[in-house]
């Protein structure tokens, strides 16, 4: 990499690095206490950030705290039928497609935990979440992009109610982002977040906060916008970098009755489930270290936004199924060695994700 690139991406130095965790630490051990914080409820309902994903995605206010779930009297959370220690487990699979020329195609398979450890600092458990992502990509025939990239990583989090009308988002971890095929020290970089909500009334939200990817194009994103909802059935979320609008489905008499039937629960299926489609988009891709056809070390950045039009199940006891169809626009790819901006042509996508 040149002088001037290393100039432009600053913290992706190993000494920022180790600054970037430090200050991290700090604010995640000493603000929370010098603000009072407390142990969260399950009202609060927040918009937990999985900081070890790929792409920056905000997640809705049921991922992490499900209806119906209650604190332990060690401050963890429970849900029936699901232990305590478990907050999430899910697998999503994410389809780009592409055949030739400007267009790459990829499939992108990830798994990710997040388990609540009953240790507890300054009142709030910890939130450990490892993440194993895998992008299988085809092409672009303009430039030699390897077959495949990785994300592993481990991410630390902490949800604390600092009063009834406030609560707080912190965390931080480490990611190793590459095809796991060349020596380059960016490969490992930190991220981490700090995000605050604002109770505004019963129905709006204020969330305001930043998120730090560590990416070559995008090493830091605000995150601000309102969050309104205005009944049981409706969510909108005019969040940047990550607006959703969600509405729960009302099933005909037909289907009400299909899914109080026997075979509806041997299927695992029940009329208490909910049914929602929604909307959203978000920003896709990452920064990976690489090895490239001649054999150099390089760093690719590749970008695109996602808009796409889903639909979800969640089951009564926890279960949550996502399906969706969408299109990934805005498309480039960038290696810091060289100027050239690869333009890559818009394309369908499809995703699945399932959920505990």
């Amino acid at each position: 990499m040149s002088r001037g690139s290393r100039a432009t991406h600053g913290f992706v130095t190993p000494v920022g690095r180790a600054l970037l965790t430090l200050l991290c630490t700090l604010l995640w051990l000493v603000v929370p206490g010098l603000l009072g914080a407390q142990t969260p409820r399950v009202e609060v309902g927040p918009t937990v950030l999985p900081l070890n994903a790929p792409a920056y995605e905000l997640h809705e206010p049921q991922q992490y705290f499900y209806e119906g779930q209650v604190p332990t009297t060690d401050g963890a959370f429970e849900l029936a039928g699901k232990p305590e220690w478990l907050q999430e487990f899910y697998f999503d699979w994410n389809t780009i497609y592409g055949r030739q020329g400007a267009t790459m195609g990829e499939v992108e398979l990830a798994t990710q935990a997040t388990f609540a450890v009953p240790w507890h600092v300054l009142g709030s458990p910890w939130l450990v979440t490892p993440h194993f992502g895998v992008h299988l990509l085809q092409g672009p025939d303009v430039t030699d992009m390897p077959g495949h990239v990785f994300d592993v990583s481990v991410g630390f989090g902490r949800v604390l109610q600092l009063s009834p009308l406030w609560h707080l988002e912190t965390g931080y971890g480490v990611g190793y982002y590459s095809d796991f095929d060349q020596g380059r020290s960016e490969a490992l970089r930190p991220i981490g977040q700090l995000i605050a909500y604002r109770n505004l009334s019963t129905t709006w939200q204020l969330a305001l906060g930043a998120t730090y990817l560590g990416r070559y194009d995008y090493p830091v994103l605000p995150v601000a916008g309102l969050i309104w909802a205005p009944d049981d059935r409706t969510c909108v979320k005019l969040v940047f970098p990550s607006p959703r609008f969600e509405r729960r489905l009302v099933l005909p008499a037909q289907a009400e009755e299909f899914l109080a039937s026997p075979l509806a629960n041997r299927l695992g299926l029940s009329p208490q489930d909910e049914h929602w489609w929604y909307l959203r988009g978000d920003l896709g891709g990452n920064t990976y270290a690489i090895r490239r056809a001649d054999g150099r070390s390089d760093m690719v950045t590749i970008r695109d936004f996602r808009f796409a039009l889903g639909y979800e199940r969640r089951g009564v006891l926890g279960f949550v199924s996502r399906s969706e169809i969408g299109i990934a626009f805005g498309r480039d790819l960038k290696y810091s060695s060289d100027p050239t901006h690869y333009t890559l042509t818009d394309s369908l996508m499809f995703r699945s994700e399932y959920a505990f």
